[in-house]
């Protein structure tokens, strides 16, 4: 832009010397010959002065050149309508604001506000903003309508009034869609693009490994709209996240709860080693060790009070934020079971029968409560039980009944009796089956036990595995007419009897089972519902269909609903609650933070958005981040210097212009007047 003053100072001159000169111009003095002197008298002076303007029409082209001139080399500043290609009604910009759970870190959520607040002062009250906060969900704090016309201070001090209202979030980031809620304000306001000088998303966040970008590959992003990243980091790098990989119990003959944990460590963290316990009690405390970039799953220590409500806490690391984990106590698991027989009412519970026996097997625990109940056969298409016994003489419609809820879901227990037929039986399991009564005179045991099956894993261990004291007095004998050596595929021989044929066998049907007993748990049939084995037995079957003692549910952040002043609203941080189960009882549940906010290593922004097909505008596209407070007049200067750069020909043009009127001024100067001179006076 050097060369300006010098051509302007040229374009006055070439203006202002014919003007100069004409008005410094006189009229030519009038000669008298000598001779003449001494004969005419002396007369005063007639002092006249004519100024006048003669050429009005070179005059008006002169100042028209000068005023074209100044259009010219003005035109990369001039706002107004005389250029619709070059102006615009001003900026349009989305401020959108990361207050998700990483945000959580050191004073990451103080210098975003502030990040955005300088954004805010870079543009005048006739550029367009609006200012999003997002977590799982963006929130439009104010919309280009809001501030529309504000000056920063304004629009500054109602970003400072609505914090309170929003505060920092526990909540995932879900920061794809949060851009794309940016672009449908940015499109819905601007209209046509061409309007205005810039459209543009300020990204301000941690860009944490964790975030879901996911949403902008269900839109196209428009080539007008350019996202300007500014990435936080904190001071302290490095981070050990703590979440709960899975909760189970150990056996069924046991109540003790094993919580497996993964402990997580970024990649950027200089410390390895942890230390985990229950809050409140050092000495469940256990070390270890996470390298960096890795993750680890380790058993959980036993709390002093597994009845209770607690919490695991990790340390070891200099952010908190993900450090906790809540566990809810034990809730009794609702189970209802029926137990459907051939027998009569009047007979179904007396002492003696398999009903008398499951009953009282079946009772309430603090992580299972049962409910028994006896149907007739005919009511097994009515009922709502998750389990059902089959017990008795069932047709080949109770079987198809019986084999149809299975493929619901639920756990069928299939003990036929002596007088059960093989075809029913053939019904049930979906094979033709050949079942006869064993006759002989001497009791079986149990033999061939797979203690390798879920089932029977809890008898794996050498101090219960013996069954040998379990007696059978009268059993079934079943074989399959085209399988004679082996089983059909899809069943599973858990145990055998002695003499080779099967004792307990599995299909599953579907989403469910049917778990075959060929021999009644009763006294008139067996020792099994007077041994040890029985109870432990019925609740391994029962897990092993998924009626397991399982601690309280876990949620996540913003997934389930909580009661607050009983009220259900959704949990907005991690905590123990309360919440109301099906039958509107209050029961304990357990929230805690995602595992993606544990995952809170950088990535370089400009990578990440490239791979979406982003536009960036930033001070410094290569590093990834805009964090220059004097982006935004970098970026005007550089697109005055290229709007200049567009207008090479209008320098040359002016040049030969004012060329031109050099010369025409020149040769005006030398032309003669054409003003006749006037005679001399004569006597």
């Amino acid at each position: 832009m050097s060369f300006l003053f010098p051509l302007y100072l040229l374009g006055a001159l070439a203006v202002a010397l014919p003007i100069l000169l004409h008005l410094r111009k006189k009229p030519p003095k009038e000669k008298i010959p000598f001779g003449s002197l001494m004969f005419l008298e002396k007369s005063p002076e007639k002092l006249t002065r004519r100024t006048r303007l003669e050429k009005w029409l070179l005059l008006a082209l002169r100042c028209l050149a000068l005023l074209a001139l100044a259009l010219v080399f003005g035109r990369p500043y001039l706002k107004s309508s005389m250029f619709g290609d070059q102006l615009s009604e001003g900026a349009v910009v989305a401020i959108v604001v990361d207050r998700s759970a990483s945000m959580q870190r050191e004073d990451l959520a103080e210098r975003a506000i502030a990040a955005a607040e300088a954004e805010i002062r870079e543009y005048e009250p006739e550029d367009d903003l609006a200012l999003i906060f997002f977590d799982r969900e963006p929130v439009v704090i104010a919309d280009f309508a809001e501030w529309q016309g504000l000056d920063a201070r304004s629009r500054i001090g109602a970003l400072k009034k609505t914090i309170p209202d929003h505060p920092l979030s526990w909540d995932i980031a879900a920061t794809g869609q949060a851009m794309v809620e940016a672009i449908d304000q940015i499109s819905t306001h601007a209209g046509d693009a061409e309007h205005f000088s810039k459209l543009q998303v300020v990204l301000i966040s941690d860009f944490q490994e964790g975030a879901d970008f996911s949403a902008i590959n269900d839109v196209a992003w428009p080539e007008s709209v350019s996202v300007k990243p500014i990435a936080l980091a904190p001071k302290e790098t490095g981070n050990l996240s703590l979440a709960l990989a899975a909760t189970t119990t150990e056996a069924s003959t046991s109540a003790e709860m094993i919580h497996r944990v993964r402990i997580s460590n970024t990649k950027d963290a200089e410390n390895d080693k942890f230390q985990l316990a229950w809050k409140g009690d050092p000495a469940t405390a256990i070390e270890g060790v996470v390298p960096p970039g890795s993750s680890r799953v380790i058993r959980a220590p036993q709390p002093s009070q597994p009845s209770e409500s607690g919490q695991l806490v990790l340390t070891g690391d200099a952010h908190e934020f993900d450090n906790t984990v809540y566990i809810a106590p034990p809730q009794a698991l609702p189970l209802d079971v029926a137990f459907a027989s051939s027998l009569p009412g009047d007979k179904i519970d007396d002492v003696g029968s398999p009903y008398f026996y499951l009953k009282r097997a079946l009772h309430a625990t603090a992580s299972l409560a049962p409910q028994v109940s006896s149907i007739g056969l005919d009511s097994l298409a009515d009922t709502d039980a998750a389990a059902v016994v089959l017990h008795g003489d069932w047709t080949t419609a109770h079987a198809e009944t019986a084999r149809a809820l299975a493929a619901d879901g639920r756990l069928v227990i299939a003990m036929p009796s002596a007088t059960t037929s093989s075809q029913s039986l053939s019904t049930l399991l979906g094979h033709t089956t050949e079942l006869a009564e064993y006759e002989g005179e001497r009791y079986a045991m149990l033999a061939e036990l797979d203690f390798e099956h879920p089932v029977l894993v809890p008898f794996a261990r050498a101090q219960i595995r013996d069954f040998t004291k379990v007696r059978f007095w009268k059993y079934r004998q079943l074989s399959f007419h085209d399988y004679p050596d082996a089983l059909p595929e899809g069943i599973q021989s858990i145990a055998r009897f002695d003499q080779g044929s099967p004792a307990w066998l599995l299909q599953e049907v579907d989403s469910g089972s049917i778990f075959t007993i060929l021999s009644g748990w009763q006294p008139s049939e067996s020792q099994f519902a007077l041994s040890s084995k029985f109870v432990p037995v019925l609740y391994s079957i029962l897990e092993n269909a998924g009626y397991s003692a399982k601690a309280a549910p876990t949620y996540y952040v913003g997934e389930a609903q909580i009661l607050v002043a009983g009220q259900e609203q959704t949990a907005t941080r991690p905590g123990l609650f309360t919440r109301l189960d099906a039958n509107q009882a209050e029961v304990p549940i357990a929230i805690n933070l995602h595992p993606s906010q544990g995952r809170v290593s950088p990535v370089e922004p400009a990578l990440l958005l490239t791979e979406f097909n982003v536009p960036l505008d930033s001070a410094d596209p290569d590093s990834g981040s805009s964090l220059a407070t004097d982006s935004g007049k970098s970026q005007q200067r550089l697109d005055i210097e290229e709007k200049e750069a567009h207008q090479k020909l209008w320098k040359w043009l002016v040049a030969a212009v004012l060329l031109f009127v050099l010369a025409e001024t020149w040769l005006s100067g030398r032309r003669p007047s054409s003003t006749p001179s006037p005679s001399p006076a004569t006597s």
